[in-house]
């Protein structure tokens, strides 16, 4: 889960320096494109098996999942990391909101606050100015909510379906949305981003493979608080390589968001699982 952790936040870094020259459609119809490409040849050659069985919710996941990602990488584009890859994290926020609604889940005492809490980190990150708002922001709190509704699905299918049908549907659903979001702004990359761009697929697929591979044995609460790292190693990351710094109310924000998250995983784990 560590190694995962560490994989995406490295992930994360790799597709900001693609967007200096990539459209962030084009990185994500790459970032999927090679992972669908990789798991369909794990699949010819018998290594897994695939019993799909909830069609539909696998759909719903495949594409609320790609179009999760696509915000993400889009707000990676526009945004500095830091703040494009701590807001990507509050999906727990909403995926904890949306299974209250969705699963009937009852909200213990104290999630309110946590709640609550996590939206006031929410606020001093992106500090609306709402006279000039950045729309990467809000392609960052899109991400987050499309992701806690895609986590709140994953809660739903594993009843139905295994781990590699739920990736393999977001696999589809993010190569649909990389293609028809870039078929119009389609830049020719070099070979050596074309090398960066597969290289970050690489990357991401492995991690997510281990990530799904580490849930079988840690639980909700330990995977969920130690992928927080990779919020760190992506700060860390834009600090030493692209000059981001952290300012007193980003540092602020990220410790309500966090401490919120935490707390979260810990008192609401069914409800957050990834």
């Amino acid at each position: 889960m560590l190694t995962a952790s560490i994989l995406f936040g490295i992930m994360a870094f790799m597709a900001k320096v693609l967007s200096f020259y990539l459209p962030a459609a084009e990185i994500v119809f790459i970032r999927f494109f090679v992972g669908l490409t990789g798991l369909i040849l794990i699949l010819v050659i018998g290594k897994i098996k695939l019993d799909l069985k909830n069609k539909p919710l696998l759909i719903f996941r495949g594409l609320v999942g790609g179009a999760a990602i696509t915000c993400y990488f889009k707000a990676i584009s526009m945004i500095p990391l830091s703040d494009a890859v701590l807001l990507s994290f509050t999906y727990p926020i909403f995926a904890t909101l949306f299974a209250s609604f969705w699963l009937k889940e009852e909200l213990k005492s104290g999630a309110f606050f946590a709640l609550l809490t996590a939206f006031v980190g929410i606020y001093l990150i992106i500090q609306p100015e709402f006279t000039n708002l950045n729309f990467g922001y809000n392609y960052a709190l899109f991400s987050a909510i499309l992701a806690g509704m895609a986590v709140v699905s994953i809660r739903e299918l594993r009843k139905y379906d295994n781990s590699w049908g739920i990736t393999l549907s977001l696999m589809i659903g993010g190569t649909i949305f990389g293609s028809l979001f870039s078929i119009n702004k389609i830049i020719i990359p070099s070979a050596n981003l074309l090398m960066l761009g597969i290289a970050m697929a690489i990357i991401a697929t492995i991690a997510q493979l281990l990530l799904t591979y580490a849930y079988k044995y840690c639980n909700v609460v330990e995977g969920g608080t130690i992928s927080m790292f990779t919020i760190v190693v992506s700060v860390a990351l834009a600090i030493l390589f692209l000059g981001e710094t952290l300012s007193t109310t980003f540092v602020l924000g990220a410790i309500l968001i966090v401490g919120s998250i935490v707390y979260l995983l810990h008192s609401h784990p069914g409800e957050i699982i990834k």
